[in-house]
C-alpha cells in the first residue's frame, strides 16, 4: 500500500487491491526481493526466535500448549518446548508466545508487529516441507509487505476505534507468506486473502492482558488454515478486502483509490523494522529513553517532578496508572518513567514484576511522574518528550522519537545477538543461544534451527 502512489483518475478505476496483492505473491519467482530485504528478514528471524524462547514459562504459553495437547501429540515443534503438536496448534502456541513478552519488532507502517504474525506460520509450515531458511526468509519478506502496506493505509484510524492491528491485519501477512511460501496461484492467494478478511479479530481492550498475545496468534493461525483450506478447495471472496461488506468497508475504512505497491523506491517494509531494547510495549520507549537521558545527565535525587508529553492517540495502549499484574507493568508509561528512576534496567525481562511495583519505593517515584497527551498527528506513535523539575527549581527537557531504524546491519546484527543470548541461554542453558545465531547465519533447514530451540 503505497501511501505515495497517484491515485487513479476518476476515468480509470484502481485495480482489485486483493487481486493486485495475489497477482503479485503469485509471481515470488519472477520477482525476488533482493539481499537487502533478506538481510533484515533474518534479523527479524533470530529477533522472534529469541523472544519467543524467552517466553517459554509464561503462563499464557502453558495455557494454550496444554490445550494442545489435549488434542494429542503432532508433527510440529513448540518453540523452546520437547513436545510436538498438530500444525495448526504449533502456529497458535508459538504465535501468542512471540507476542507474550511483548519483546518483539515493531514497524510503524503497519501500527503493529508485522514478524509476529508471519514467522509461526511459515516457520511451521516451512518444517513441515523440509524447507531450509532462505526461503522461509524470501516468505517473510513478503508476507511483511502485505500487512505493513495494508497497515500504512488504515492504521491510525483502525487503531484508534480500538482494532489491534497485529491481530487484524497480521491475518493477511501470515495468509500471504504462506502463499508466497507454497507459491499458490494468483486465484488461490485470492481466496486465501478473502478467508483472512473474514477472520480478522483483535481488540486494544485486550492489551494487558494474556488474550492480547492470543489473539496474535490466532492471526498466524489463520493464515496458516487459510492457504491449507483453499488448498483443498475452499473458496471466498477474491476481492474480500476492499468488496461491499468487506474488511475495509466493514471497519469504515474503505477508499476506492487504494493501490497495493509493494517496496517503493526499491526498498521493502521489513527494511523499516524497529527491535526492541526496552521490554515493554513499544509506545513507551520514547519516553524512557528521554528519562534515562535526564537521569543521565542531572541523577534521579535531582528530579522533583517528570511530566511525560506523549501522543494522546497512545494513551489508550500504555497510560495503566498503577499496574497490577506483571503484564501491566509493560503498559505503563508512569511506571516505566519510576523504573528509569530508580536505576532498574527496562531490557530486563524480570524486572517487570507487580510486587516491585506495589512497594512503597516505585509507588512514591510514580507519583512523581505525570503523563500529558499531545494532539499530534495520529502517524507520531513513537515521540516523546519528557520535562523534569530538578530540585533547584530549573526545568530541563529531553526529546526522542523511537521510531527512527537503525541504518547500520551490521551494528544491528551484533545487538540483536546479545539481546539472544541475554534472554535464551537463561532459558535453554549457556551457548544455547549461539548455536541458533550460526544455523540462522548457515541458512540451515528450518528443522535443523527448531531442534536446536527444544
Amino acid at each position: 500500500m503505497d501511501a505515495d502512489a497517484p491515485a487513479p483518475s476518476d476515468a480509470q478505476a484502481p485495480p482489485p487491491l486483493t487481486r493486485t496483492i495475489a497477482d503479485w505473491i503469485s509471481q515470488a519467482d519472477q520477482k525476488p526481493v533482493g539481499s537487502d530485504a533478506l538481510t533484515w528478514a533474518r534479523h527479524c528471524l533470530l529477533d522472534w526466535t529469541a523472544v519467543t524462547i524467552a517466553a517459554r514459562g509464561e503462563p499464557l504459553v502453558q495455557a494454550v500448549k496444554q490445550t494442545a495437547l489435549e488434542d494429542g501429540s503432532g508433527a510440529a515443534t513448540v518453540v523452546g518446548h520437547h513436545e510436538r503438536v498438530s500444525p495448526a496448534w504449533a502456529v497458535l502456541v508459538n504465535g501468542s508466545a512471540g507476542h507474550a513478552l511483548d519483546y518483539d519488532d515493531v514497524n510503524t507502517m503497519m501500527v503493529g508487529h508485522p514478524s509476529v504474525a508471519v514467522i509461526p506460520a511459515i516457520l511451521t509450515r516451512a518444517e513441515t516441507r523440509d524447507l531450509e531458511i532462505p526461503a522461509l526468509l524470501d516468505a517473510l519478506v513478503r508476507g511483511y509487505e502485505v500487512a505493513a502496506r495494508i497497515g500504512a493505509f488504515v492504521g491510525p484510524q483502525h487503531y484508534a476505534r480500538g482494532f489491534h492491528n497485529t491481530a487484524t491485519i497480521g491475518t493477511f501477512g501470515s495468509a500471504a507468506a504462506l502463499a508466497a511460501l507454497d507459491r499458490l496461484t494468483a486465484d488461490e492467494t485470492a481466496h486465501a486473502l478473502g478467508f483472512a478478511a473474514a477472520r480478522a479479530a483483535g481488540l486494544k481492550s485486550m492489551f494487558g492482558t494474556m488474550t492480547k498475545p492470543v489473539q496474535v496468534g490466532c492471526a498466524a493461525q489463520i493464515g496458516y488454515l487459510a492457504t491449507r483450506l483453499v488448498r483443498h478447495g475452499l473458496t471466498a471472496n477474491p476481492d474480500g478486502i476492499e468488496a461491499a461488506q468487506g474488511f475495509l468497508e466493514a471497519h469504515q475504512l474503505a477508499d476506492a483509490n487504494v493501490v497495493f505497491a509493494p517496496a517503493p523506491q526499491g526498498r521493502f517494509a521489513v527494511e523499516e523494522t524497529l527491535f526492541k531494547r526496552h521490554a515493554a510495549c513499544y509506545l513507551t520507549h520514547a519516553a524512557i529513553e528521554c528519562v534515562q537521558t535526564l537521569r543521565t545527565e542531572h541523577g534521579s535525587d535531582a528530579i522533583d517532578q517528570l511530566v511525560l508529553h506523549v501522543p494522546d492517540h497512545i494513551l489508550g495502549s500504555c497510560n495503566i496508572d498503577d499496574p497490577a499484574s506483571d503484564l501491566e507493568c509493560k503498559f505503563s508509561l508512569r511506571h516505566a518513567a519510576a523504573m528509569v528512576l530508580a536505576d532498574i534496567d527496562t531490557a530486563d525481562l524480570a524486572t517487570y514484576s507487580v510486587e516491585d511495583a506495589k512497594t512503597d519505593k516505585m509507588q512514591a517515584l510514580r507519583d512523581r511522574v505525570t503523563v500529558q497527551g499531545e494532539d499530534v498527528p495520529a502517524s507520531a506513535l513513537t515521540w516523546s518528550r519528557v520535562v523534569a523539575r530538578l530540585s533547584d527549581g530549573r526545568k530541563v527537557e529531553a526529546e526522542f522519537d523511537s521510531g527512527v531504524p537503525d541504518t547500520d546491519t551490521a551494528r544491528q546484527w551484533s545487538a540483536l545477538c546479545k539481546k539472544a543470548c541475554r534472554i535464551i541461554d537463561p532459558v535453554l542453558g549457556a551457548g544455547r543461544a549461539s548455536r541458533i545465531i550460526t544455523l540462522i547465519e548457515q541458512d540451515a533447514p528450518v528443522k535443523q534451527l527448531l531442534e536446536a530451540t527444544r
